[in-house]
């Protein structure tokens, strides 16, 4: 039986997502013959066209799109088992390749990084961030990365470690005048219009179940998919908005005020697998860095 090699499997989904061959040759940095040759390859062995060639570019056939799939799930398990295999043989010398929400890679993330590249300047990190906690799910049973970072997950893994919350807070915009509180409970805000996260960000289903908690019906100023859009939105006064704390730039943390209960959302790491030494010792750093966020009160975790 005829099976592909890495280098098809790359050139192929390169082809599926630059959408034309020539493209997808720069971007592998072979010519456009020596791709097409080796893609013709693939549908001969299958028998069957991957894609449509069309005047303008190419689209995936039905079989393609099933390959696709497949395709990057084996070359994202054949990079992963090098990267294993080079960090045993390299001990302190290696990569971590792992995945969070855009709430943790823009906050906590990058204090994390500042004492991690001090201890460890030898560990190559490579991050990518989800909007959602769904799509951040999908990507580890996928096999994509090492671990995730992120809210606790819906399906059983082999490793799941709380590793602690980040507080969620209201922000409000510069002039107003409930910025005399040191803390607010969502009803004082209840006539409101708001600046709200579309549902395919994560912080929409916080949305949700904090106005569902205290029984409110909010209106929209505006509604964004990004929550640093929000954040400026609110802060320009277009409306108050509900964020991490951790997501707020220190510039703007004198507009944040703590909801009143204080609302917490728990923050896990887990895996396919045991989290190797290296990986265990990022996780721990990551923990001191939410410990350092920590915040006191009553807080009644988002699961």
């Amino acid at each position: 039986m005829t099976r592909f090699g890495q280098r098809q499997l790359e050139y192929f989904i390169a082809v599926a997502e630059a959408g034309s061959f020539r493209q997808a040759a720069e971007v592998v940095h072979v010519s456009q013959p020596s791709l097409s040759t080796q893609v013709a390859a693939m549908e001969r062995a299958l028998d069957a066209p991957l894609f449509h060639r069309l005047a303008r570019g190419v689209s995936l056939t039905r079989v393609g799109r099933v390959l696709l799939k497949e395709a990057r799930t084996a070359v994202a398990a054949n990079d992963r088992a090098y990267r294993m295999a080079k960090l045993a043989a390299d001990g302190e010398n290696g990569e971590l390749k792992f995945a969070t929400i855009t709430s943790i890679a823009s906050g906590l993330v990058p204090r994390t990084l500042e004492h991690w590249r001090a201890k460890q300047p030898g560990i190559h990190i490579g991050m990518t961030e989800f909007r959602n906690p769904v799509a951040l799910e999908q990507s580890i049973r996928d096999g994509h990365f090492d671990f995730a970072i992120g809210p606790e997950p819906t399906d059983r893994f082999t490793h799941t470690q709380l590793l602690g919350s980040e507080e969620f807070v209201i922000l409000l915009p510069r002039d107003d005048v409930l910025l005399a509180e040191t803390q607010l409970p969502l009803q004082a805000l209840a006539d409101r219009r708001w600046v709200l996260l579309s549902a395919d960000n994560g912080v929409y289903r916080v949305h949700q179940e904090l106005f569902a908690r205290e029984k409110l019906q909010v209106a929209g100023a505006a509604h964004t998919s990004q929550t640093d859009v929000a954040v400026n939105l609110a802060a320009a006064g277009l409306g108050p908005t509900v964020v991490p704390r951790n997501m707020v730039p220190q510039h703007l943390l004198p507009l944040t005020r703590s909801i009143e209960p204080p609302f917490l959302r728990e923050i896990f790491a887990y895996s396919l697998d045991t989290l190797d030494s290296l990986a265990a010792r990022f996780v721990r750093e990551l923990s001191l860095v939410i410990d350092a966020e920590r915040t006191t009160g009553d807080p009644r975790p988002i699961r």
